[in-house]
């Protein structure tokens, strides 16, 4: 694996950085990736296109599945940088804090705009319950005014 740091591949001892670096970018990418069907989520929000909706969440899933099956092994690598900010140059150490940062900054957004999405979903949930009720109600008025008698009408001078 080559870094884009030049002295992390000069036979430093230090394929840790080498490797949370690799994870990070990745990481980025993928939250890249994500903020990417941000717009096309919200309109098919609004626009209430079920389907589009559901393929972009299922598409999104598929990026969120890739995020978190590497998750343990970036823990493992953040939390010893500290202990391991030695083995390499203050500016590798840095550059990997500035994009753990990133990540981190990218997440709250996503995590920011899920919440509104979330929100919308459930105000159109809420209409759509709405105007469900609002026709049965509609259709419960024609049937209260509907024959209740199959096979046609009664007369009062005549046996039923």
């Amino acid at each position: 694996m080559v870094s884009k740091h030049p002295n992390l591949n000069e036979g430093c001892n230090a394929e840790w950085a080498v490797r949370l670096e690799a994870i990070l970018d990745d990481r980025v990418q993928l939250l890249r990736d994500l903020e990417s069907t941000t717009a096309r989520q919200d309109d098919a929000i609004v626009r209430r296109d079920v389907g589009t909706l559901a393929e972009l969440l299922a598409s999104r899933q598929t990026v969120v599945d890739r995020f978190v099956a590497g998750q343990s092994e970036l823990l493992e690598l953040t939390q010893t940088l500290a202990d391991r900010a030695a083995e390499v140059p203050r500016e590798t150490v840095d550059a990997l804090q500035a994009q753990m940062r990133v990540v981190f900054d990218g997440l709250s957004r996503i995590a920011a705009h899920d919440d509104m999405a979330h929100a919308a979903l459930r105000a159109a949930r809420d209409e759509a319950r709405a105007e469900l009720d609002r026709a049965n109600v509609g259709g419960g008025a024609v049937a209260a005014y509907a024959a209740r008698r199959v096979g046609g009408a009664v007369y009062a001078d005549r046996k039923a």
